[in-house]
């Protein structure tokens, strides 16, 4: 027959055992609503951009706001610039970023996971609307384009050119400078991308002197986050992921760029 001293025994180590499943269940909670902080690209309108009026917004903003708002998910975003960025995910001071591919190098990708595609842009070139030729007779790029225009973020490289293809390249840090340099023929042609790139033009009032040329490449968006976090919690990257084909099947993402744009993009091809 058990002791009273035996029973205590037993006692202490039944309550132990609730106890460590209590902290367990509290541990799980913690992490469950731990905050996933993100970064995102520093003034690129109309993906991230700060406002007067409502602070950051954008496409890439609005986005994971509704992700997260749908996971039920605590999580901050603020706007780096991409390299700052990069640094900060690498050394884990921040969870993860939304960037494209261009910017996800090999060294990068072994450190990160990267999520379904939340979207899809593409690399274009444009013109001058009043370049008769090449509308008329549907020049191919190399044949038309003598002097371009890009990006310093956008390399030549990324959409499989070089700048040895053209003879004058002029490279400029912001896209009011790239529109600039169309509108005012100061080049050929630039090589953008199509959703940043329009949506410059139309916020400078001109959209309507800007053609699509043609397309070279595509972009894909997307969410990292650090291997180690996307290791430790398998059930927020299958979330996240589930949770992007949700917000796909109900188009809020291509209605929330339609939202931006206004109005679709056309090129010679249509």
């Amino acid at each position: 027959m058990p002791t009273i001293k035996q029973n205590n025994i037993r006692l202490s180590f039944k309550q132990i055992i609730k106890f460590n499943i209590l902290l367990s269940i509290l541990f799980s909670t913690v992490l469950l609503g731990e905050e996933i902080k993100l970064a995102t690209v520093h003034e690129f309108p109309p993906y991230s951009f700060n406002t007067k009026e409502n602070g950051l917004s954008g496409i890439d903003i609005e986005i994971i706001a509704e992700l997260f708002k749908r996971m039920n998910r605590a999580y901050s975003i603020k706007p780096y610039p991409v390299q700052r960025a990069q640094y900060l995910v690498e050394k884990q001071s921040l969870d993860g970023m939304v960037t494209t591919t261009p910017y996800m190098t090999d060294k990068l990708s072994e450190r990160l996971w990267r999520s379904d595609t939340l979207y899809t842009a593409t690399v274009s070139i444009f013109i001058n609307r009043q370049h008769k030729p090449a509308l008329n007779q549907r020049l191919s790029h190399n044949k038309f384009c003598v002097s371009i225009g890009f990006l310093s973020s956008t390399s030549p490289k990324s959409v499989g050119l070089t700048q040895s293809d053209y003879l004058d390249v002029r490279l400029v840090q912001r896209l009011p400078q790239l529109v600039n340099l169309l509108v005012q023929n100061q080049v050929d042609c630039v090589i953008a991308e199509d959703i940043s790139f329009i949506y410059q033009a139309k916020l400078m009032q001109k959209a309507d002197q800007v053609f699509l040329l043609q397309e070279l490449a595509d972009r894909d968006s997307f969410i990292t986050l650090n291997k180690n976090l996307a290791q430790q919690n398998p059930q927020l990257t299958k979330s996240i992921n589930s949770t992007i084909a949700k917000l796909q099947k109900a188009q809020f993402i291509d209605d929330l760029i339609i939202k931006y744009l206004e109005l679709p993009l056309r090129s010679w091809k249509q």
